[in-house]
């Protein structure tokens, strides 16, 4: 005779049907999986409603998705601490992004040389448009 842990763990069926309770049991766990991945972007309030639904909806029914959960949102708030610790960059980093910044976008406004194929004759077939 099975515990009463055992029982409460089991669904009345899985002496009946074990192998349908083992396949419910995976898709349970896969179900679990994907919402357990959800869990960050739920923290930060950056899902859709419906993702928010179902994650909600998991963490009412599941302790260990909800433990799961805290933990999740403890390590949100401990990196946003650690990163409020760091403080702003010094005016000297700032001018060199910036600099940075405007060098890359005078790259990218140039004219782009024509790609090789269209160059030269050896390749008549890539100018046209052909395979």
């Amino acid at each position: 005779m099975a515990g009463p842990a055992q029982r409460l763990s089991e669904p009345l069926n899985a002496k009946r049907n074990p192998t349908r309770w083992a396949m419910t049991a995976s898709n349970n766990k896969q179900g679990r999986h994907k919402i357990e991945k959800l869990l960050p972007w739920h923290a930060t309030g950056t899902l859709g409603r419906r993702d928010a639904d179902r994650v909600e909806q998991a963490l009412a029914g599941d302790c260990e998705l909800a433990r799961r959960y805290e933990l999740v949102c403890q390590e949100l708030a401990e990196t946003a601490r650690l990163n409020e610790t760091l403080g702003a960059p010094s005016a000297r980093a700032m001018e060199k992004l910036f600099a940075a910044i405007d060098v890359e976008e005078a790259r990218a406004s140039r004219p782009r040389p024509r790609p090789i194929s269209e160059r030269l004759p050896i390749f008549p077939a890539a100018r046209a448009g052909e395979p």
